[in-house]
């Protein structure tokens, strides 16, 4: 028996070690699961004191992961590192693995990866985090994700050039357009043309781009290109699948082509230069009210020092 009750307390401790371990983990877990996820996200609602807490949110930018971009998606058993309150309409910093463990969610300074810190938290295990994102690893770690998933495909025909799939020879382009996360952006011909020479797609058997999320099919995010107006056009989805397809389809797109993430990332540095004109991290409402407090004060300081010059002009009298 006491040796039953001996095995008992020694799993416990085992396990309570191994837990220990796994939640130290959390930064390099993040690294070398696939399915992790990594985001910005502006809150859309926020229930934390439900039966079950779940969080509403809008991603605004991936740095890992399979995250649909333009919609709004659902997270439960939120979970917030560091003291801080969640409001709705602020942009956070997201980390994701599974429904079975919590949806983690950082205050930060920055969208920029290289230079952002992590506000409010403290200990070796973040600093860690916060030192694989200024890196650059889980950017690193998603390129190389995507590639490898690519590359397992079934390939149909021979490569082609993306020129050739747009079907506009530079000197015949007037007007380029790449149209992403709701936003519209214009693009230099000559700049356009010179990013995407020399990459070429590999033709794979066509399969089918939209998947399930919850109770709905939806299409993976990406960006259209269009070259002007509907001569030359093609979707090239976040995870690097691309198709010969118009904003003016009334087919859904299709994966019928994938092309290497250092060369779509080409295309982006296009215009990623505007952040993809991310809202602020902090609700404007949040500044309006600290602008007013300052405004308030510089007032009543005036105003004091006013009544004060006239009191003291008056005894001087």
């Amino acid at each position: 028996m006491k040796k039953v009750i001996y095995l008992f307390f020694f799993a416990i401790a085992i396990l309570s070690m191994t837990t220990t371990v796994l939640a130290g983990s959390i930064p390099e877990d993040l690294l070398n699961e696939d399915s992790a996820q990594i985001f910005f996200a502006e809150v859309v609602y926020y229930h934390p004191d439900k039966e079950n807490p779940d969080i509403e949110v809008s991603p605004v930018k991936v740095i890992k992961g399979d995250v649909n971009m333009g919609g709004k998606l659902t997270y439960y058993n939120p979970n917030t590192i560091g003291d801080f309150k969640v409001k709705e309409g602020n942009v956070y910093l997201f980390t994701y693995f599974d429904e079975h463990n919590p949806t983690d969610i950082f205050e930060v300074t920055s969208y920029d990866t290289s230079t952002l810190k992590l506000k409010n938290v403290e200990g070796d295990m973040w600093k860690r985090f916060e030192k694989y994102l200024n890196e650059g690893r889980y950017l690193d770690a998603d390129h190389a994700r995507l590639d490898k998933q690519n590359e397992g495909l079934p390939v149909e025909g021979d490569p082609i050039s993306l020129k050739e799939l747009l079907g506009v020879a530079k000197e015949d382009a007037e007007k380029i357009n790449i149209h992403y996360a709701g936003e519209v952006h214009e693009i230099d011909i000559d700049k356009f043309y010179k990013a995407i020479d020399g990459i070429t797609l590999t033709d794979i058997e066509n399969m089918p781009l939209e998947r399930k999320d919850g109770d709905q099919f939806v299409i993976p995010s990406g960006m259209f290109i269009t070259i002007n107006g509907f001569d030359g056009y093609a979707f090239i989805t976040d995870d690097c699948k691309v198709d010969k397809y118009g904003l003016h389809y009334s087919r859904l797109p299709e994966a019928a082509y994938t092309i290497k993430f250092v060369d779509k990332a080409k295309i982006t540095a296009l215009f990623a230069a505007d952040e993809y004109k991310l809202p602020p991290l902090e609700s404007p409402y949040a500044r309006y009210i600290v602008y007013g407090v300052l405004i308030g004060a510089i007032v009543l300081s005036g105003v004091g020092a006013t009544v004060g010059y006239l009191i003291k002009k008056k005894k001087s009298k």
